[in-house]
């Protein structure tokens, strides 16, 4: 991991997908479509997958890029007599979204505290960017309330929604479904980093999307952000196959 200063931040999609893998009936599609669970649009055996695409014109985010970081004097702070350094990324504020891509795998796994695991890969692409940027993570759904094991927080029903996160602090990101479609509304978690991703499906990363436009220590604390909205609909079946390959997951 980087040194320099991460936060953890989620981020909401609203989804609509199609099976791969496994086909679905014309009647079970017609009914899903007309609800609003989540579920309905995820793949139901493991290792299957689905997918959601969206192009945009005028949805501006924020990148942070630790590529082309510096370490900056931190204000009014020493050490030993010596003064403090921060790393602080370049900001480029309001990159124009081209399209934005999102796999999700139905992945094995039982817990406590939610109902089904998928693992999700996505990928942005932004107007005057030399190519796009990737990442991948996972996600959790339950289908009621969960007491969590040891505490006494409840890990809230997440039907209508999946809610993503990028391992080792690298933020977030959400899906809703929209009702009565098959699509979802996505976007980032409302946090001042953002979600790290890379140049490469499988880099580590090395810039933040979806954060605040102010270095983190100038950004207001409890400052309301309203998250940029991308609504995606389901990907063709070999379209999302090639995806899937594109990002290097394997179908085994």
């Amino acid at each position: 991991m980087r040194a320099a200063r991460r936060r953890f931040m989620v981020l909401s999609v609203p989804l609509a997908a199609l099976w791969v893998g496994t086909a679905t009936a014309a009647g079970e599609g017609a009914q899903a479509g007309a609800g609003t669970g989540i579920k309905d649009l995820l793949a139901r055996n493991v290792k299957d997958i689905v997918c959601f695409r969206g192009s945009f014109t005028g949805h501006g985010i924020n990148v942070r890029d630790y590529l082309k970081a510096k370490s900056v004097p931190a204000p009014d702070l020493s050490q030993d007599g010596k003064q403090v350094m921060r790393t602080v990324p370049a900001i480029y504020v309001g990159q124009d979204v081209r399209s934005l891509t999102v796999l999700v795998e139905r992945e094995d796994g039982v817990s406590e505290n939610w109902d089904e695991m998928h693992g999700f890969s996505l990928k942005v692409s932004m107007r005057g960017w030399r190519g796009p940027l990737y990442t991948e993570g996972s996600c959790s759904w339950r289908g009621s309330d969960k007491l969590v094991k040891g505490t006494s927080e409840v890990a809230e029903a997440n039907t209508s929604t999946l809610s993503c996160h990028v391992d080792c602090e690298g933020g977030g990101m959400e899906m809703r479904r929209v009702p009565g479609s098959r699509d979802v509304i996505f976007h980032f978690h409302n946090t001042d980093e953002g979600l790290r991703m890379s140049g490469s499906p499988k880099d580590e990363g090395s810039y933040y999307l979806g954060g605040s436009g102010k270095p983190l220590e100038e950004a207001a604390p409890g400052e309301e952000k309203h998250p940029v909205e991308f609504r995606l609909s389901p990907m063709p079946a070999k379209q999302c196959e090639a995806f899937r390959k594109e990002t290097g997951r394997s179908a085994d």
